[in-house]
């Protein structure tokens, strides 16, 4: 999975937003999930971020209304499309905490 997301380092977010994203590196593994973050935000396990796993979805926002998602590296780094103007990047989570995440595997 991380493998798979990382070939999109780079990737202008104007071609991939973040959801968009996330759905293309699941796709690369064969996994399909929701175009949208609120759709992704409804599969697999719910836990919080500090259970997550490399490999999860991680979330920012509330469960009825995230606003965006990036796939979580372990260590706390995560891998995202973070806005308008930059490119599919890691980051820290100790920057930009997320609010909860999803067990996909």
């Amino acid at each position: 999975m991380i493998a798979a997301a990382k070939t999109y380092l780079g990737t202008p977010y104007e071609q991939m937003d973040c959801s968009a994203f996330t759905q293309a590196a699941f796709a690369k593994i064969g996994r399909t999930i929701g175009r949208t973050t609120y759709a992704q935000a409804t599969l697999g396990t719910h836990v919080s971020f500090s259970s997550a796993q490399a490999g999860d979805l991680i979330f920012w926002g509330s469960d009825s209304a995230p606003y965006h998602v990036g796939i979580y590296l372990g260590n706390g780094q995560y891998i995202a499309s973070p806005t308008e103007g930059e490119t599919v990047s890691i980051k820290s989570t100790t920057y930009y905490t997320p609010s909860f995440a999803i067990h996909m595997f």
